[in-house]
């Protein structure tokens, strides 16, 4: 775990890390900049070390509990039926065991008119096992665009609770409906899976649903130009006065649409999840796959 203060801006980058790292021009279909911690849950997912860039974003839904996108934290294995537009499959047999995850707080913000680059951030990173959705099924073609996907979720089991003080929304009993908006969070993309803009940086903004849920997933509109692919791994959430709702985690992009995993409709999976993360020791990946 990496520990910091609020002294500078970045203090807490990794040494040799180079901040500014994809093309700013971008920067405007992520939303707005979460300088005040209203969505401090929302996390940095990386798949090797603390000093690769991370991959997604994922959302603490307990001190030691992490959710994110299957597809974000598993890759594509085999191929499958010759002829058709289907290349490969992403499914749980070949996920990181483990991952790195990074909560990242922001302090004062120096320029408002720049405040990617002056705002001062802290830094805490975990390690965590990864925990995919049984069912997970993503489905790419030769261009890794997804064709089709279900329960593309995966939890992190973290190997200690989080420290810091951090407000965690409530998973939704309801699914979204059409023309309802939800927030969505996370950290800006480049239109790969890889994060880009600026370490550290979380945006959030609004969209509305598009079309009703279907097999455990939600759509959703578009920001931005066909290449901005949303905050794959990211939260979904309806904000009623005090309280946020998740009510979805951000898939990668099916065609020009976005979707996202309703949690509804695997809410029975999460809350078993969030049972062995209250246990105490780290299940396996093996050991958790017996219970």
């Amino acid at each position: 775990m990496k520990d910091g203060g609020f002294d500078r801006p970045h203090s807490m980058l990794p040494e040799g890390f180079e901040p500014g790292t994809a093309d700013r021009s971008l920067l405007e279909f992520a939303g707005e900049m979460d300088v005040r911690n209203r969505f401090a849950s929302t996390v940095m997912v990386a798949f090797k070390d603390v000093m690769e860039q991370p991959r997604c974003s994922g959302v603490l839904v307990g001190p030691r509990l992490v959710l994110t996108a299957g597809s974000c934290v598993c890759l594509p294995t085999r191929r499958v039926d010759a002829g058709s537009s289907a290349n490969a499959v992403i499914d749980g047999s070949l996920c990181a065991p483990q991952v790195f995850v990074t909560t990242a707080l922001t302090g004062a913000v120096l320029d408002m008119r720049l405040k990617e680059d002056t705002t001062e951030m802290e830094f805490r990173t975990y390690r965590g096992a990864v925990h995919p959705h049984p069912g997970l099924q993503v489905i790419v073609d030769e261009r890794e665009a997804v064709v089709s996907a279900h329960a593309d979720l995966a939890a992190i089991l973290l190997d200690e609770p989080v420290d810091d003080e951090i407000s965690m929304p409530q998973l939704a009993h309801s699914e979204a409906e059409v023309g309802e908006t939800l927030l969505m969070a996370g950290y800006a993309s480049d239109g790969t899976l890889g994060v880009g803009g600026v370490y550290g940086a979380r945006y959030f903004r609004k969209n509305p649903v598009t079309r009703a849920v279907t097999e455990g997933r939600g759509f959703y509109r578009q920001q931005g130009p066909y290449l901005w692919d949303g905050y794959a791994g990211g939260p979904c959430l309806r904000d009623e006065a005090k309280h946020q709702w998740l009510v979805g985690i951000a898939s990668r992009a099916v065609g020009e649409e976005l979707t996202f995993a309703n949690i509804s409709s695997f809410r029975q999976w999460l809350e078993s999840e969030l049972r062995n993360a209250s246990k105490g020791p780290v299940p396996t990946r093996e050991a958790a796959g017996k219970e």
